[in-house]
């Protein structure tokens, strides 16, 4: 940048900083001449004022998440825009995420702070996220499941986990309803070793006593174990998928009623979606069996299974051939995971589930999210409009949502949208062209303090807030 131009930006972020948007916009509102991007800013930040669109009177960027917890942030006061700035006419809100000290315009921040970013909705607050939304990473099944369980079981005290062999995706989808009726985090070693995730992740948790599913743990890793204390409780003996599968039913069923089953074959893509089947039968309290003869039996005698979901392409075309049998499909294993997470949400109704996503490309190491509660597949990346309209259509299925793996998982842009898909932000709602300005207005002091219009049951405000009549996400 050359020196006068160097000397207008100082020179105009010095008298923005003191010329606070409350103190001198607001009253420039009041005359209802309040426009976004006009001519007179823009002869000075021509750059940045192409970044304003409806409703917005400033140039400060959009916070490339809704996450205000950098060092020195802290949220600021909200301002809205309305008509015209949300498709669904919704309320579109603008507030300011502040840091302490930070080079720009006050805005509507506490004292000692300036606005570092913005962030925009419709409906719902932005800055206050119901479901919260995290990262987990991992290259291998093994640190993709410690990961998750560290997230799921933060405090340590954990008396129990199921540990199972990484040998393929069978082991961890039987194990995953097990785990779920324990309560007990589910982790994944090596065939003959014990993989340093799981062994830091059970020394985090001073877990005492290990249930084991499926085979692939030999005496070495029993000895190992034992070294660090822990027991080792087998839940199954049998060697092969059907037959574990089976006992692990009858665990389940000794624990309670088990009256929904999932059931894979040990091939092609119903056996690459064990995983998937795993984590929707531990959140539907269901067990998952491994071969249409194990489906079939487990339906017999009192108190048999009376509904069977039967995924993939070479198990659903025997859904005739069980009693209670639905054939769960899918064109490729991402299609496949959103018709087994329908069945979970929209079939079942289930409510505050964990949605966990991995990229694609990733599906190699699926066992680690076996226990996950719902699972999707995304393109490396990014999220396709087809399955980001399929989380936001359903907000109030979701408790948390945790973004997985390490080679193509989600990036900022990709991360804000699943926070505004999961938290009714309606972000697909917004409009506006870059220059476009219409009058805003700040928020009410009744409705400033952090959450207060989103989180209290019974608004304390004046009836007639606008608020309360047209941005409510729960009316």
């Amino acid at each position: 940048m050359s020196r006068p131009d160097d000397l207008v930006e100082r020179a105009s972020r010095w008298l923005a900083a003191r010329l606070t948007r409350r103190s001198f916009l607001d009253r420039a509102a009041k005359l209802g001449i309040v426009v976004a991007g006009g001519p007179t800013l823009a002869t000075f930040l021509a750059d940045r004022a192409e970044a304003r669109v409806c409703g917005q009177t400033g140039v400060t960027p959009r916070c490339p998440t809704f996450d205000c917890v950098g060092p020195g942030d802290v949220w600021g006061w909200c301002w809205y825009a309305s008509p015209g700035c949300c498709t669904n006419g919704g309320l579109k809100k603008i507030c300011d995420c502040c840091r302490v000290d930070y080079p720009n315009v006050h805005g509507y921040c506490p004292a000692g702070t300036n606005v570092r970013c913005i962030v925009e909705s419709c409906w719902a607050d932005p800055r206050v996220m119901t479901v919260p939304v995290a990262r987990v990473g991992g290259f291998s099944a093994a640190a993709l499941a410690a990961g998750r369980s560290a997230r799921e079981h933060p405090r340590a005290g954990r008396d129990t986990a199921v540990l199972v062999a990484n040998d393929g995706p069978l082991p961890a989808a039987v194990a995953a309803p097990v785990a779920a009726a324990a309560g007990a985090p589910l982790l994944v070693t090596g065939s003959g070793w014990l993989s340093g995730a799981a062994v830091s992740e059970l020394q985090r948790l001073r877990v005492r006593t290990v249930l084991t599913v499926g085979p692939g743990l030999d005496g070495a890793v029993a000895d190992d174990l034992a070294s660090y204390g822990v027991a080792v409780h087998a839940v199954t003996s049998a060697p092969e998928p059907p037959a574990y599968s089976l006992e692990a039913l009858e665990w389940l069923r000794a624990r309670g009623e088990v009256h929904r089953a999932w059931c894979v074959v040990d091939q092609g893509q119903s056996r690459a979606a064990a995983p998937l089947a795993g984590a929707a039968a531990a959140a539907g309290r269901a067990a998952l069996l491994v071969g249409i003869d194990a489906a079939r039996q487990a339906t017999e005698g009192p108190g048999g299974v009376a509904v069977t979901y039967l995924a993939g392409a070479e198990a659903a075309p025997h859904a005739g051939q069980i009693p209670g049998g639905n054939a769960v499909r899918g064109a490729d294993l991402p299609a496949l995971a959103r018709a087994i997470a329908a069945v979970v949400v929209d079939g079942e109704q289930r409510r505050h589930l964990t949605l966990a996503l991995l990229p694609t490309g990733s599906a190699s190491i699926l066992s680690g999210l076996a226990a996950a509660g719902v699972v999707l597949l995304h393109p490396d990346g990014h999220l396709d409009p087809p399955l980001l309209h399929w989380i936001a259509d359903r907000p109030h299925a979701w408790a948390r949502a945790v973004a997985c793996g390490s080679l193509g998982t989600l990036g900022d842009p990709a991360y804000h949208d699943l926070q505004a898909a999961v938290n009714h932000f309606e972000t697909r709602a917004l409009t506006g062209v870059a220059g476009q300005g219409l009058p805003v207005f700040e928020q009410p002091p009744a409705e400033r303090e952090l959450g207060r219009a989103r989180l209290a049951s019974v608004p304390d405000r004046p009836a007639g807030s606008y608020w309360v009549a047209r941005a409510n996400p729960d009316r």
